[in-house]
């Protein structure tokens, strides 16, 4: 079996060499084909890449369209028999090539697991679940760096649309669910990925919202959980601007959940 990471990259020398590190050190034998897919970075991104060129079986680095089409490039360059993209200010999860290796079944089209999610506006990390995939119909209920799709799935289903730039993974994944692909839980993390805060939630819920009328979401049901969602973010930007929300966590039970590796 071999598994394919792509890394979407653009001016990240801030976060490419982590990213780079938790890919490579995933010491599974030669199962990896890792490829990056860079839209022509003027910064030290390149600079950096090159330190690791050895490890990559892929690099690109030219202007693109967007991160739908950096992973359409990396998905259609890519060989394994599980895809697995992995963006340059995200962590691939220290044991996420072995929970994969261990889990892998014939005919399984989209394997997911949990997520470590560092919230880089109020300096929080905590360990999230996935959501019951059954929600898949409201928003997509794990990330998509916590999923890895096997080369059949894309083949059979399609690349990522363009003319969606937050939400293309919920549009082509719910596409998939649709399709009756075979999903399969992993109870793990399987990658960490920093939450920026809410500068874009409402364009991203806007997203989100047709994307739910599109497959099928009555129109009411959409509404109300943008609208729920909505009210969320708005409150937590409040209560950012006020540092009151780690408060607000514990009072909720919900401040930063300790986690262990160990499963």
């Amino acid at each position: 079996m071999k598994i394919s990471i792509i890394t979407a990259s653009f001016n990240s020398e801030k976060t490419i060499e982590e990213t780079i590190k938790s890919v490579i050190s995933q010491n599974e034998g030669n199962v990896i084909e890792y490829i990056l897919i860079d839209g022509g970075s003027s910064d030290r991104t390149m600079e950096i890449v090159e330190k690791y060129k050895k490890h990559f079986a892929k690099v690109i680095s030219e202007k693109d369209r967007g991160i739908s089409d950096a992973f359409n490039k990396g998905i259609s360059l890519a060989t394994g028999d599980i895809i697995g993209l992995i963006n340059s200010d995200d962590i691939l999860y220290e044991g996420a090539i072995e929970q994969l290796i261990n889990n892998f079944e014939t005919g399984i089209d989209i394997y997911y697991g949990d997520k470590i999610v560092v919230d880089k506006v109020i300096t929080s990390r905590s360990y999230q679940k996935a959501n019951k995939l059954e929600n898949i119909k409201y928003s997509l209920p794990f990330c998509h760096q916590s999923c890895f799709i096997s080369k059949k799935c894309y083949e059979k289903f399609g690349l990522y649309s363009t003319k969606f730039k937050y939400c293309m993974d919920f549009d082509l994944i719910l596409k998939m669910y649709k399709g009756k692909a075979k999903f399969k839980y992993i109870p793990y993390p399987l990658c960490e990925f920093s939450f920026g805060g809410a500068s874009d939630s409402y364009k991203t819920l806007r997203e989100v919202f047709k994307i739910s009328i599109d497959y099928g979401l009555p129109k009411i049901n959409a509404m109300y959980y943008f609208l729920k969602c909505f009210a969320r973010s708005f409150t937590k930007t409040i209560l950012i601007k006020l540092n009151l929300l780690n408060f607000a966590r514990m009072i909720r039970n919900k401040s930063s959940v300790k986690y262990d590796t160990e499963y």
